[in-house]
C-alpha cells in the first residue's frame, strides 16, 4: 500500500538564511598585571564595563597558568549595583589553562541579555594557589577604554578594589538587541 502526501512547506526548497557571526567587543593590549589564585591572592578580577543592549555568548581573558595552580575557574556577569550574578560558566581546573599566554573562553549555556553597568570576571573557588601557583591576569597599566576599569575582589577583605588607570585584556561575543 502506498500513501501520497501532498507537497510540505517543511519540505520546500527555500534556504534559510545563516546567522550572521556575533560581533565582538574586546580591549587587546596588555600585560600581566596581578597574581590570581584564591587565598592569600585574588579570588576574582575582572573588568567593569556597560554592556548595553546586547546578547551575549562568549567571555574570554587573556591570561597563563605559572606552576600547578589547584583551583577552579568560572566566568561570571555580575550586576555592579548589588553584585547579583547575571551569568555564570564554569571554565574548569585553573591547571587547565595553558602555560603559555592566550585567551581562554567560555560560551555561556543561555546567552544573556544586558542593558547594564556589569563585572566581567573571571572567579576563583576551591583550594587556593600561592607566589608560584597562579593564574596571570592581564591587563594595561593605563586608561584605554573611557567608562571601563579593572575590579578585583579579595575574600579576606569582603570588598571590590577598583584601578581606574587599568583595562582588563578582554573579549565577549554579543548580538545586538533590537
Amino acid at each position: 500500500m502506498s500513501y501520497n502526501h501532498p507537497p510540505s512547506a517543511l519540505y520546500s526548497n527555500t534556504t534559510i538564511p545563516a546567522l550572521a557571526p556575533p560581533l565582538i567587543e574586546e580591549q587587546t593590549l596588555g600585560v600581566w598585571l596581578v597574581h590570581f589564585a584564591g587565598g592569600t591572592l585574588w579570588d576574582r578580577v575582572g573588568q567593569i564595563l556597560y554592556i548595553l543592549n546586547r546578547r551575549v555568548l562568549t567571555l574570554s581573558f587573556f591570561t597563563r597558568k605559572v606552576g600547578n595552580p589547584p583551583g577552579i575557574i568560572t566566568f561570571t556577569i555580575r550586576r555592579v549595583s548589588d553584585d547579583s550574578i547575571l551569568a555564570s560558566k564554569l571554565y574548569g581546573n585553573a591547571n587547565d589553562v595553558p602555560a603559555i599566554p592566550g585567551w581562554i573562553t567560555v560560551t555561556f549555556d543561555t546567552p544573556i541579555d544586558l542593558n547594564e553597568r556589569v563585572r566581567i570576571l573571571m572567579e576563583w573557588t576551591g583550594p587556593p594557589g600561592d607566589a608560584s601557583n597562579y593564574l596571570e591576569f592581564w591587563g594595561t597599566l593605563t586608561d584605554v577604554k573611557p567608562n571601563e576599569f579593572v575590579t578585583r575582589w579579595y575574600d579576606l577583605h569582603g570588598y571590590y578594589t577598583n584601578t581606574p588607570a587599568w583595562d582588563a585584556k578582554y573579549r565577549y561575543t554579543y548580538y545586538p538587541l533590537a
